[in-house]
């Protein structure tokens, strides 16, 4: 089964249950009143006018809009409403806000999108005053459609799949890309990623080529936590759900395994949050913005859904130019040969399909002349220099300072923020700046820290200052509390090793103790945890783990595949730790600065000394693979096998291109790569959650 493949099949599962809730509807003369947030997802999956079709509805009204509205009785007192909301706090609260203004006469169907036992106990006691009982909750079937919950309001459950957004990444579209409950509610956050791959998982059940996990892999501590979960509760409770008797047998003694399992979690590596991206989706997310992620629509309301956005998204910025003016030297060539050939066409069928030609070139030029039109805004835009009230021009010597960034020294770094600062440059460079000065320099001196908070407090006000402790409070930012020299050495050294699964031979007769470390207690509440250790430094890590290889991409790319190097979508030739994390797993060429040779056919992560360098538990599990078994007969003629790779936090648009630039290598090794995560994220997301959170 091919991604794309995958992808539409559960696309087109999401769309069919809800239009078969519409259908259910026992109303006519419906008002379709969804939540406003689900307006992109609905357009993704399907046309309006299905919708329309499905419910017996005309018109459409958003949520906040009717129940703030002061005529809402008029407005509705002919129809029966029909209302699409989220399991959230806020579409909550605004449907509680309309029920309390409807007459309770009022036939209402009520669909929540993946609705879970939790939002039904906060529902039916909340707005409708049920005093249900946690036990009686408890007992409710998750996976049914329809539940009771007042005489005039016919409650249904909208099951939706992962959705497939960018080819191959499936998205369960939490707020802020699931930052926010990534920091603040991990265990939230960790139990819907977990349900998210088990819906997958379960599809492909009844498919021909059915999933089963062969090896396991997580780096971090809710990233385990996910893992286990996944492997001891909801992977076998999927099955004797999905599988009868006979089946199961199957699966767990004579099916072949052919999937890796790969867990990462965010704060393994921010850069990708903070450094500028250099790839085409990336950049003009960076300068333009993004209104609609499902659909591809940038704030300007271009749209990007053709073939040559696929060509060009995953492409370093520089060669985007020259490419588009090949294509049009192109397709001027391609034009006149048309005209030569239709000189000499003298049949009625050779002109029709000349006219067809014709149009096709056309066509094609359109698509080329929007990019070369919406290139030339990007370009415009970052040559104008400005961003919101800065004074100078700043956007130019801002990707200046992020190129230099890893070359410079912590005294150097720290003098970039205060020019910054100084030439009134945004507060969202300015403390993306701070950020990035700290993880690379493994901390910011106390007394240094205490100047840039006053300075942004005088420069930009105590709401910028709440926003820089936060940052300092989720650990993005550390703070050396010691500045002399010798600080640099000592600071943080108290933390043991972490747990991992590569267990450490005892020496004879010694005692087995536990092995811990301070952050371990932040599991469950925040994965803001500082995951560096103290005796590795970033710029070693980068050593190791070859996160700034030499630029090498002097020639122009017509393709991803060109790229040597997956150094082409961030500032600084940045390869996120993350890609390469999940890399070593299969290819090791890349660790140049201490080779370590992979002496096993089956992926895994010996010997590359992950527990040494970062905190967290670390599981490398062989579940049912026997590549490295003499014995076995099954090593040859292999399927097509897969990688999924789950990021707990998040993804950004220049690890989308680098996992596509991975998945063209592991093509070789017959394996299809899939992610699935909470959704996308990006430096202004992430700035928004820590501007937000409490």
């Amino acid at each position: 089964m091919s991604r794309p493949e995958l992808g539409k099949k559960l696309n087109a599962v999401s769309t069919d249950n809800l239009l078969g809730l519409l259908k259910r509807v026992p109303t006519s003369n419906n008002l379709f009143v969804p939540c406003r947030e689900l307006s992109p997802l609905l357009n993704y999956l399907t046309p309006f006018l299905n919708l329309k079709a499905a419910g017996n509805f005309d018109k459409i009204l958003w949520l906040d809009a009717l129940a703030e509205s002061q005529d809402l009785h008029s407005i509705i007192e002919s129809y029966s409403l029909i209302i699409l909301i989220r399991p959230h706090d806020l579409d909550l609260l605004l449907f509680s806000t309309l029920w309390s203004k409807v007459r309770h006469n009022t036939r209402i169907t009520l669909i929540v999108q993946n609705l879970q036992r939790s939002f039904y106990y906060q529902l039916a006691n909340q707005t409708f005053n049920k005093n249900l009982l946690l036990e009686r909750i408890a007992n409710i079937d998750e996976s049914l459609t329809t539940f009771d919950i007042s005489n005039n309001v016919l409650l249904m459950n909208w099951k939706t799949y992962p959705i497939c957004t960018q080819d191959f990444v499936f998205s369960i579209d939490m707020d802020n890309g699931g930052l926010p409950l990534y920091f603040n509610n991990p265990l939230q956050h960790v139990s819907k990623l977990s349900d998210a791959v088990v819906d997958i998982l379960r599809y492909t059940t009844s498919q021909e080529n059915m999933l089963k996990l062969k090896n396991a892999f997580a780096k971090g501590d809710h990233s385990s936590l996910l893992l286990n979960n996944l492997l001891e509760n909801k992977i076998p409770e999927m099955l004797s759900e999905s599988l009868n008797w006979g089946e199961q047998e199957f699966y767990l003694n004579a099916l072949r395994g052919n999937t890796d399992l790969v867990v990462l979690e965010r704060n393994l590596d921010y850069f990708p949050l903070l450094l500028s991206h250099t790839n085409y989706l990336g950049f003009l997310d960076d300068i333009i913005g993004t209104k609609d992620e499902f659909n591809n629509e940038l704030n300007n309301n271009v749209k990007l859904q053709d073939e040559t956005y696929s060509m060009l998204k995953h492409i370093n910025v520089s060669s985007i130019e020259s490419l588009l003016k090949d294509a049009a030297k192109s397709l001027r060539s391609e034009r006149e040969k048309l005209e030569e050939k239709n000189k000499k066409t003298t049949q009625t069928s050779d002109l029709k399909g000349y006219l067809n030609d014709v149009n096709a070139l056309d066509s094609r030029n359109k698509e080329f002349e929007k990019y070369i039109n919406l290139i030339e805004e990007a370009f415009g835009k970052f040559d104008s220099n400005k961003s919101g009230n800065e004074k100078y021009d700043m956007a130019k010597e801002w990707l200046g300072i992020q190129n230099n960034l890893f070359d410079n020294d912590y005294k150097n770094r720290l003098a970039s923020v205060f020019l910054l600062i100084n030439e009134f440059s945004s507060f969202e460079r300015v403390v993306t700046l701070v950020v990035l000065v700290s993880l690379s320099s493994d901390g910011i001196f106390q007394s240094d820290f205490d100047k840039i908070e006053l300075e942004i407090a005088i420069h930009y006000g105590l709401e910028s200052a709440l926003t820089l402790k936060n940052l300092k409070e989720y650990n993005l930012i550390r703070v050396n509390e010691n500045s002399s020299f010798l600080a640099n050495f000592q600071f943080g050294r108290t933390e043991t090793v972490s747990t991992s699964t590569e267990g450490t031979p005892a020496a004879p007769g010694a005692i087995n103790e536990e092995r811990n470390y301070d952050d371990i207690s932040l599991l469950g509440l925040t994965g803001g945890q500082d995951v560096y250790k103290s005796t590795y430094t970033y710029t070693l890590i980068s050593k190791m783990w070859n996160l700034h290889p030499p630029d090498d991409n002097q020639v122009i790319a017509k393709s991803i595949e060109d790229y040597t190097l997956p150094n082409f979508t961030l500032a600084s030739n940045t390869v996120p730790l993350t890609n390469r994390i999940v890399e070593s797993l299969y290819f090791r060429e890349f660790l140049t600065y201490s080779p370590v040779n992979n002496i096993y056919r089956r992926p895994n992560w010996k010997k590359l000394n992950l527990d040494t360098m970062i905190k967290g538990q670390t599981i490398d599990e062989n579940l049912c693979d026997d590549l490295d078994d003499r014995k076995s007969l099954l090593t040859t003629g292999l399927k097509e096998e897969y990688v999924i790779v789950v990021l707990v936090g998040g993804i950004t648009r220049s690890e989308i291109s680098l996992f596509q630039h991975l998945q063209n290598r592991l093509r070789i090794k017959k394996k299809t790569l899939l992610v699935v995560t909470s959704g996308l994220v990006n430096n202004r997301k992430l700035l928004r959650t820590m501007s937000t959170i409490e």
